[in-house]
């Protein structure tokens, strides 16, 4: 399981501010009074679950407890930290906490893991457009050698040149969306090509591969295939795709109720909030009235009003 950092001094500062002992604590959060004891010395990491137990115990956030969360920002630079400023789709922190809920990883470090997957990912996929290229080159060179005592296979396999010339330049330029090769299709082919990407081509066939249910990939344009828990990513002109991660899961926690699917999406309440209790299919009714009676009542009414109104505008 992924081991957290938890900064000893906030730790305590958290617990005296609780009036809680280091017993006190562990009674209410459930961790063992020696595992307290060690973090707050230093001399032990947590894991996930005894972060989150210990952040609920004393009222806090996961991250607070790690001591960045209340430096500003000039304390954080000169501690080798920095705020990311990105907004982010209410999907993707979704994403984020199903990610976490089935392999352990906390968002904080698939943050920092991020440009890591991302060199790796796009390195993969250089590597895979070589290996097809390679097959599509012989393949032109078999048409433009081809004697049927006339030339269309010629001039099929003269088209199929110029593609694998420019497919070959676009990687040496690590081109990972293929932007350069559709520009080239758009103006020196005369070809009319569809949105897409190879990049995104690459992630789908590693889903496929994987032959897991939990990731779906898809181009951004096959918006009839885009389901509700999907993200959007656009990387350019060409280049876009949609993602979820486990998206059956989350209609089964929602029951595709709305109301229970704006709780999650909306961020009133995590995954891992949601009861132990609540979890089984068998609570499928509470589940969803549970979750829905966490959005306030005038965010609710809000929601209904604009509703009515796209209505009414048809």
């Amino acid at each position: 399981m992924t081991r957290e950092r938890i900064n000893p001094e906030t730790l305590k500062q958290n617990r005296n501010r609780a009036g809680l002992s280091q017993q006190g604590l562990a009674d209410v959060s459930g961790v063992s009074k020696k595992t307290i004891a060690r973090i707050e010395a230093g001399k032990s990491s947590a894991n996930t679950n005894t972060v989150r137990r210990l952040a609920e115990a004393l009222d806090a956030k996961p991250e607070e407890l790690s001591g960045q969360s209340g430096l500003d920002e000039r304390e954080k630079r000169l501690s080798g930290f920095r705020t990311l400023k990105a907004p982010i789709h209410d999907n993707t922190e979704l994403a984020f906490q199903m990610v976490e809920k089935h392999y352990g990883i906390p968002p904080r470090t698939q943050v920092v893991l991020a440009p890591l997957l991302a060199a790796i990912l796009a390195e993969g996929s250089l590597a895979w457009r070589r290996q097809k290229l390679e097959v599509a080159e012989e393949a032109a060179d078999t048409l433009m050698g081809a004697d049927y005592g006339h030339r269309l296979f010629v001039v099929g396999g003269g088209s199929a040149k110029e593609g694998v010339g420019a497919e070959w330049e676009s990687l040496e330029q690590r081109d990972v969306f293929g932007e350069k090769v559709m520009e080239c299709a758009a103006d020196d082919m005369g070809v009319d090509p569809e949105p897409t990407d190879p990049f995104t081509e690459y992630l789908r066939h590693l889903a496929r591969q994987f032959g897991t249910e939990r990731i779906n990939v898809l181009q951004e344009h096959m918006t009839d295939e885009i389901d509700l828990w999907g993200t959007s990513a656009q990387f350019g002109a060409w280049s876009s795709l949609s993602y979820s991660i486990n998206p059956e899961e989350l209609d089964r926690l929602t029951g595709g109720d709305f109301w229970a699917g704006m709780a999650l999406k909306r961020g009133h309440v995590k995954i891992s909030d949601i009861p132990e209790d609540l979890l089984d299919d068998d609570a499928s009714d509470k589940r969803i009235e549970w979750l829905g009676n966490k959005i306030p009542q005038d965010e609710r009414d809000e929601i209904q009003a604009r509703a009515d109104e796209i209505y009414a505008s048809f």
